[in-house]
């Protein structure tokens, strides 16, 4: 049996939607992910040996991609807190 995206969504939409809302306060970003979630599972779908496994690797995608955004998160704050303490030259008239 091959296992499509629409059939994946039917199944899974609610219940992923949920698991990442629990772990990701914006529901704009949730929603996001949500995307990414289904993108990914679309193009990788083919990969999957044992769909009896389906869940599981739904459901590790979904880790991982939350994972991520909290990573590229944290690396984009630490890059601005970094910016914020830069010295500028004792000349910052180029700036006005």
């Amino acid at each position: 049996m091959t296992t499509t995206t629409e059939q994946a969504w039917e199944a899974f939409h609610a219940p992923l939607h949920q698991f990442i809302r629990r772990r990701v306060a914006d529901e704009a970003v949730a929603e996001d992910l949500l995307q990414d979630v289904f993108l990914r599972i679309h193009q990788y779908t083919a990969s999957l040996k044992d769909v009896r496994r389906l869940e599981g690797w739904i459901y590790q995608i979904t880790r991982n991609l939350i994972i991520d955004y909290y990573r590229s998160r944290h690396h984009s704050t630490a890059s601005l807190d970094a910016m914020q303490t830069l010295d500028l030259p004792g000349d910052a008239s180029f700036l006005a």
